[in-house]
């Protein structure tokens, strides 16, 4: 799980939100740096549908960090990381982006 030393944010530059969904949105902006970091824990489940229907529920977890660099002010390049934890799958993503603003 992330913490904010091991990401080396600074916690009086963060904009902390928390809703009743067991979901927490970190968003930063700091020089020329913006992200967030979030985080999400619940229930999902599914139903298969037939002769032999079953229904499976489950719980799952979350995690995804993003920041992005602007070194120019219409250009920035970025960094995605999510993480998703459940009793059915597991998914470690890394995404690289280009950012133009128009």
């Amino acid at each position: 799980m992330f913490t904010y030393e091991s990401l080396g944010i600074d916690k009086r530059k963060l904009d902390l939100r928390e809703d009743l969904d067991n979901k927490k949105n970190i968003n930063f902006l700091y020089d020329r740096f913006d992200g967030y970091i979030r985080y999400e824990t619940g229930r999902e489940g599914y139903t298969v549908v037939g002769q032999n229907q079953f229904e499976n529920k489950f719980s799952s977890r979350d995690e995804e960090v993003l920041v992005h660099y602007w070194y120019a002010r219409t250009q920035g390049v970025g960094i995605r990381l999510d993480f998703y934890e459940s009793d059915v799958y597991n998914r470690n993503e890394i995404a690289l982006q280009w950012m133009l603003k128009y």
